[in-house]
């Protein structure tokens, strides 16, 4: 079995493609979002498309289904308890990022099912929690999970969303996961692959959640990193902040906050803009539009950049704008 991670969309999702080697069939985990690069490995590698596995229907999870069934028709396998998030814009949270987005059309599965994909068996395990309908898949003979949101390294996913609990999350970890052989290998929704085997790690987080987890903000170029600290610490002025500068990073900027809530900003958004000020600009409005959403709290200007509303309008009116032009600004 060869796993080859792509990760893409809005927010880092672990995209997966997972083929045979021996007879060039695949399946993919979790298409987040369109993605290139995703469709010319699977042609430039010769597979064959047989399904498309979801661990559960939020947007970052499902916006890229109708890409690769407009180039193989396949099926789409997810929980039967996952009806309503696949269904639903505002369940789903797609209608937080864009227009909305549905997907009607899956093969529902009941916990433990049975798949024959690529050559390999795939089992379901049901694992509500972060989402009613959450699920992993597990290849017994590979030792493999593909986690989804339900299980991080170290973590578990968050229950903040609708249709979340955390109750039933721990309870599905502790009682369906954690009892798979140490050695199997977790192929999680976000961040970085672990182990079973770290379970000692998952019950002491699952025991004792911190209250008070490190922020962690990341930046490929020095550019953003003032106003990206900033705007992160004026939402969250009591929390500790880590900065890494990274140039080899895939993303622009990224934040991580509690439960493993992500945000990246590709390089691709800036591709319009005129000059590295203007892409600043862009970067700063990005972050601060999820963390107001994130949040639910809409803050002034002079907090998120230090500079009054009233020095602002006066610099306005000395460089020769009208008052009214300078209100209407």
């Amino acid at each position: 079995m060869r796993i080859k991670k792509f990760v893409i969309g809005m927010v880092g999702t672990n995209c997966y493609v997972v083929y045979n080697e021996n007879t060039k069939e695949c399946f993919v985990v979790d298409p987040a979002a369109p993605s290139a690069p995703l469709v010319e490995f699977i042609r430039t590698e010769g597979l064959q498309l047989q399904g498309i596995l979801l661990t559960h229907g939020h947007f970052d999870h499902i916006m890229g289904i109708d890409t690769l069934r407009r180039e193989w028709s396949v099926p789409v396998y997810a929980s039967a308890l996952e009806q309503k998030v696949l269904t639903d814009a505002n369940v789903n949270l797609s209608v937080a990022y864009g227009a909305g987005y549905v997907f009607a059309d899956a093969k529902f599965l009941e916990d433990g099912a049975s798949l024959a994909l690529a050559g390999y068996q795939i089992r379901m395990i049901s694992t509500p929690g972060h989402t009613a309908g959450g699920c992993c898949y597990y290849i017994e003979e590979e030792k493999v999970l593909f986690s989804g949101d339900t299980l991080f390294a170290g973590s578990v996913g968050r229950t903040d969303f609708p249709t979340g609990s955390m109750s039933t999350l721990v309870r599905s970890v502790k009682e369906r996961l954690l009892s798979l052989p140490e050695d199997t290998q977790v192929y999680p929704g976000h961040m970085e692959a672990t182990t079973i085997g770290l379970k000692r790690r998952i019950i002491v987080f699952i025991r004792k959640r911190k209250r008070n987890m490190m922020i962690q903000i990341s930046s490929k170029d020095t550019l953003y990193m003032y106003n990206l600290y900033h705007i992160v610490k004026a939402f969250f002025p009591n929390e500790e902040i880590s900065q890494n500068l990274d140039e080899k990073q895939e993303s622009l900027v990224s934040v991580k906050l509690e439960e493993n809530s992500c945000f990246y900003v590709p390089v691709s958004e800036i591709a319009d803009c005129p000059d590295r000020q203007d892409g600043k600009k862009k970067v700063t409005k990005l972050v601060y539009d999820w963390l107001s959403k994130v949040t639910g709290r809409i803050l002034a200007w002079g907090m998120l950049t230090g500079v009054r509303p009233t020095k602002l309008a006066m610099q306005k009116l000395e460089a020769g704008m009208s008052r009214k032009e300078v209100c209407t600004f």
